[in-house]
């Protein structure tokens, strides 16, 4: 189930990546970027709501001590900005192939190797929480979206 939500949660990404450049596309006309916002916001609710199937998850699959120092984020939170940081890096790497710019070039690289540390240090997290060396707050979204 995390995996599979996972998935679903960088695809979530990955449309609204997409969403998002069209209503900057759209900046001259009103009406339809009013109707890109609009399902922009409905888009972080259900991001909201993959963020939160993970965090249930967790607490229902993980037994963490709970004298460990507290980590500042869920996993849900840490899959969701690994989600994004994968959906930059596809996104600017694939701009930075078809582009002789170097400034792009940069941009492409540096999204890769945040990608890369981001996911180290989830890894580590993950092997400090199961270890019962740290543990992860158990919050739930508290924005609404609509």
């Amino acid at each position: 189930m995390f995996i599979g939500t996972s998935r679903r949660l960088c695809a979530h990404h990955g449309r609204q990546w997409d969403a998002e450049d069209e209503a900057r596309e759209l900046a001259a006309e009103p009406e339809k970027l009013a109707a890109v916002k609009r399902e922009i916001d409905a888009m972080n609710m259900r991001r909201s709501g993959l963020i939160d199937l993970l965090d249930t998850w967790v607490h229902d699959h993980i037994t963490q001590e709970h004298a460990a120092p507290l980590h500042t984020e869920t996993l849900g939170s840490i899959v969701d900005r690994l989600c994004i940081a994968w959906i930059r890096s596809q996104k600017l790497s694939a701009k930075a192939r078809g582009d002789d710019d170097p400034v792009l070039a940069g941009k492409g690289a540096l999204a890769a190797r945040q990608l890369t540390e981001l996911g180290h240090a989830y890894d580590v997290l993950v092997a400090e929480v199961t270890s019962g060396r740290r543990r992860v707050p158990d919050w739930r979204a508290l924005k609404s979206y609509g």
